[in-house]
């Protein structure tokens, strides 16, 4: 499905601030249920409000521009919610084991204050005896594998 919703931003006092295009093709899933138009469309036009608070406070019409801009490029060019420095996001793999090693600690499991959760997993695993390695070890590789699979693949 492609939706395109155009949106001009003005201010209650300054006026015009912007316009966006936002044009989206393909699917949104929530849980495990695919979104018809309607509600796509709905999620969509929510999520340009994020534009609009940009401005809300504004003193003066330049930095209700400014506040705008400055939102829009943090949206275009991938850092908008990024506190701090941009942290490289974990691998599949790293994901998949920091989950499993969790899984398989259970109780045991305990962040220690100003550990990285992966640099913690890995130690963990590090110290477990060789046949828990190796279980952990297939069961990323089965989720691996899962992920990995196309859809067409996969059978009902």
């Amino acid at each position: 499905m492609e939706i395109s919703i155009k949106r001009d931003y003005a201010h209650k006092t300054y006026g015009a601030i912007g316009l966006v295009q936002l044009v989206f093709d393909g699917k949104l899933v929530l849980g495990t249920t695919e979104l018809n138009e309607a509600a796509t469309t709905a999620l969509l036009t929510h999520a340009l409000q994020y534009l609009q608070d940009a401005y809300a406070g504004a003193k003066t019409a330049d930095e209700a521009t400014g506040a705008f801009d400055k939102k829009l490029g943090k949206l275009l060019d991938g850092t908008a919610g990024v506190r701090g420095p941009r942290k490289a996001p974990l691998t599949l793999q790293d994901d998949i084991t920091l989950d499993v090693v969790k899984r398989f600690a259970g109780k045991l499991w305990a962040l220690p204050k100003g550990t990285k959760p992966l640099d913690h997993a890995l130690a963990m695993l590090a110290s477990w005896p060789d046949k828990r390695k190796a279980l952990v070890a297939d069961e990323v590789q089965r989720q691996i594998d899962f992920f990995e699979t196309d859809d067409e693949e996969l059978e009902v």
